[in-house]
């Protein structure tokens, strides 16, 4: 399970292992420029860490973008549940 969560709002006790995430950009052109990113060898060690976090129980991307549906933790949570249901 990997849940979002600002990084203004209190701590959960069920968070789990939490990851700092941020960025701001025109949403489209981020998104797409994003998960190209994310392709890159060095940003897929680190998503194979959070995806193997994310099988061994909860993780919470923390964001301090105030726009709640349009951030960087949403592409990224999207990319890790592709991938894990591969």
């Amino acid at each position: 399970m990997i849940r979002l969560s600002r990084v203004y709002e209190g701590r959960r006790e069920d968070a789990g292992a939490r990851v700092l995430v941020d960025r701001l950009e025109r949403w489209e052109e981020f998104e797409r420029r994003y998960r190209k990113e994310l392709e890159d060898p060095d940003r897929e060690k680190l998503l194979e860490e959070v995806a193997a976090l994310a099988c061994k129980g909860p993780v919470t991307l923390h964001y301090a973008a105030k726009n709640e549906e349009h951030n960087q933790a949403v592409v990224l949570r999207e990319v890790l549940e592709e991938r894990l249901a591969k």
